[in-house]
């Protein structure tokens, strides 16, 4: 007697295998795609160290509110000493809350501690976000082939694997999923006119809203696609229910949460100012208040007089100029001297884009020799060559398929590359269009080809020549692109080194507890974690004026010192850390400490060679177009003024001698001044040769950089490695009593 459920089991046979692998290639390709975006993303876990420096902090603040029943301290001691900060009010909650959930769901009860997780979290949801792009790419385009191709060069591009690499413990691997989430349900509410996609859609871009920054910029795309579709006349119902929930949640969302959120801000005014339109316009045909034919101008009209009245309140209203200024430094990437010297804020450039879009990785696996692969072929595999192309290809379907929502596409490439010439971090936006311009390229030449009727005839079978051509080329195209992506993986790693963790051990365990320690602001977030040690500042930051001070305190004469009671007595240091980076941010230093009026740089040599001449050893040190020649005699000290160069075509031009030289034991003169005399002076040290120009010469920053703090009062060297020196401060030697 058979079973009830066997009676209409079928025999697995050989051929029904083949026909589900045939009917499912996509997903089997979709799977493989994801197996090794994941795999390219996790090769830096074998540093055994997290990235750069704000994953270390999400890190700390993750694990303590996995330990104190998922809540943010009140306030957070190790962070701006001596006052510390209330976290949840100037944190976004998801960076910390996302991997927490996602932690003490899948991993904490299978024993995988919280620094594993956080090696495993950045693969893991960039290779989620690469997931939804097929799903996304095939709602856009309706092909298999052109999902699957985005699919691939997501995961291949370094411009998104860098931010979703393993230990990148940061805003941006958490907000991936959502936002690409957020776009494909916001294509589907459009495409099935779903307010239930719309919803889920505006709730994923809210969530989103509140983990990475990066949402404004996808606030600014999306307003600007409808915005678009409404001056062209192609309102529907569809926009509605895709836009409105995309808007309200985007917008709102942030604000149930304690962080401080301003609704009216550049990036919100957007936004509400394109839903307002779109309301207007669906009352408008849902009431029909206007005819027919006067419709299309109502929108034009609107925005008008919106901007009019906008120009005209900013003349009566400061609150209404500072919302239009806010608007303009957005539209124009314009940024504030602090956030012009923060290296994530930078301009992009289109070198950044060959760089992080290109397969230049893919020459490690030839030789140098092999010139002509380098130069003539490499680059005309990568994703930047061809999304442009694509970008074309889209514009001639759009028109031929007379399907406006192409526009959505188009579109999204040149916002996001238009945000990262503003700040090189929106690098990672740029990701998602570039890899869909580039897979829509090679689906359209695919089917094109394939279409071509030129064939040969092989075995009873009809190949078509000009589509097994494009295929071959497309089959090299991807090797290049995964090698390259393969390369680059391997590449990443640490910014955390040796040098650091010997001084962090010393904090730890040679430092009194709760010990602050006062620096330039962009380790802070190190001696905190790694560290256990209170920083005075960080790269957060959130107290601006703070790192006005510690700028204007750096660039001050050192016979000022006394002038610096204040300094000491409000913000405590314990401990002064200086470290072997920041003589090339001395420009950043000056730049703040002077408003943006004046950049002063400490220019740095490397090691090129030596030469006798004598009993001298003349000691070569260069940084192109300079160099700079110092004589050392038998003893190994310096014997004769330094000799500075600047050269031309291979060759000397201009030739001056320094007579300075910075040293512990203060500046010492090496020679009289004379016409051909460069001001400024020389300082010899473990990580390399400087030139110190005079506006930085006489500073308290050169005097604890190079002169380990000779001449100021209460200070005492306790640590050095080389790289790093601490010195002790003793604040009751700086201010008395009041320590």
């Amino acid at each position: 007697m058979k079973l009830p459920w066997k009676r209409n089991e079928e025999k697995f046979t050989v051929e029904k295998a083949k026909h589900a692998i045939l009917s499912n290639w996509h997903y089997i390709a979709l799977i493989i795609i994801i197996l090794f975006a994941f795999h390219i993303r996790y090769l830096p876990a074998r540093h055994g160290e997290l990235q750069a420096l704000d994953p270390f902090y999400i890190y700390r603040m993750t694990d303590y509110i996995l330990n104190n029943n998922m809540q943010f301290p009140e306030i957070d001691t190790l962070r701006y000493y001596p006052d510390g900060l209330p976290t949840a009010k100037y944190e976004y909650p998801g960076p910390f809350y996302i991997p927490a959930i996602i932690y003490s769901i899948f991993f904490k009860p299978f024993g995988v501690s919280l620094f594993s997780f956080a090696f495993i979290y950045s693969p893991l949801m960039g290779a989620i976000g690469i997931l939804i792009m097929y799903f996304l790419a095939k709602e856009i385009f309706d092909d298999r082939i052109i999902a699957l191709l985005s699919s691939f060069f997501l995961a291949t591009v370094p411009g998104f694997i860098t931010r979703t690499s393993a230990g990148f413990f940061e805003k941006e691997p958490g907000a991936t999923p959502f936002m690409m989430i957020g776009l494909y349900l916001f294509v589907r509410a459009y495409k099935r006119n779903s307010w239930r996609d719309g919803i889920l859609g505006g709730l994923a871009f809210g969530i989103m809203a509140i983990t990475w920054g990066g949402i404004e910029y996808i606030k600014f795309f999306i307003a600007f696609f409808v915005l678009v579709m409404l001056l062209i006349n192609r309102y529907s119902e569809n926009l509605v229910k895709s836009y409105v929930p995309f808007a309200v949640f985007a917008l709102l969302i942030p604000y149930i949460t304690p962080r401080s959120f301003d609704l009216l801000h550049s990036t919100g005014l957007v936004p509400i100012a394109v839903l307002g339109l779109l309301i207007l316009k669906w009352l408008t045909v849902r009431y029909k208040l206007l005819k027919k034919d006067q419709e299309p101008f109502l929108i034009p009209a609107a925005l008008g007089i919106s901007v009019l009245g906008a120009l005209i309140g900013a003349t009566q209203s400061p609150f209404i100029w500072d919302r239009l200024m806010s608007i303009i430094r957005v539209a124009t990437l314009s940024k504030g001297v602090m956030g012009s010297t923060v290296a994530e804020n930078a301009p992009g450039s289109w070198n950044d884009i060959m760089n992080m879009f290109g397969t230049r990785f893919f020459a490690a696996w030839f030789p140098q020799q092999a010139q002509f692969i380098h130069n003539y072929i490499v680059p005309y595999t990568s994703a930047y060559f061809f999304m442009f192309l694509g970008t074309v290809l889209m514009v001639y379907t759009m028109y031929r398929k007379k399907d406006v929502f192409y526009l959505f596409p188009i579109i999204w490439l040149p916002t996001t590359i238009w945000g990262m010439l503003g700040y090189v971090r929106i690098m990672f936006l740029v990701g998602p269009p570039v890899a869909i311009s580039t897979a829509f390229f090679w689906g359209f030449v695919l089917k094109y080809a394939y279409k071509i009727k030129i064939t040969r005839r092989v075995k009873n079978i009809d190949l078509k020549i000009p589509f097994i051509i494009i295929s071959a080329i497309l089959a090299f195209v991807i090797a290049v692109n995964a090698s390259s992506a393969y390369v680059f993986g391997n590449s990443i790693g640490p910014s955390y080194n040796k040098f650091f963790d010997e001084a962090m051990q010393f904090l730890r365990e040679k430092t009194p507890e709760n010990s602050s320690v006062l620096s330039w602001w962009d380790f802070g977030y190190w001696f905190q974690t790694k560290g256990k040690r209170p920083s005075i500042a960080d790269g957060g930051n959130v107290k601006g004026q703070l790192n006005d001070r510690i700028a204007e305190w750096f660039v001050d004469d050192p016979a000022n010192w006394d002038n610096y009671t204040w300094f000491f007595e409000r913000y405590r240091p314990n401990y002064i850390l200086m470290d072997y980076t920041l003589p090339p941010k001395y420009g950043a230093i000056s730049k703040i400490a002077s408003k943006g009026k004046q950049i002063v740089g400490i220019l740095q040599f490397g090691n090129k060679g030596a030469m006798k001449k004598g009993n001298k050893t003349i000691y070569q040190f260069s940084s192109p177009p300079y160099e700079l020649w110092v004589p050392f005699n038998s003893a190994g000290g310096v014997d004769g003024r330094p000799v500075f160069f600047v050269s031309q075509g291979g060759q000397f031009v201009q030739r001056a001698y320094i007579n300075d030289l910075c040293t512990t034991n203060g500046i010492i003169k090496l020679g009289n001044a004379t016409p051909d005399t460069l001001p400024g002076c020389v300082a010899l040290t473990p990580f390399g040769v400087f030139y110190i120009p005079p506006e930085a010469e006489n500073t308290i920053f050169t005097r604890l950089m190079f002169m380990d703090g000779y001449g100021l009062k209460g200070l005492e060297k306790v640590f050095e490695n080389g790289a790093i020196r601490i010195y002790k401060v003793d604040l009751e030697a700086l201010i008395g009593n009041a320590s």
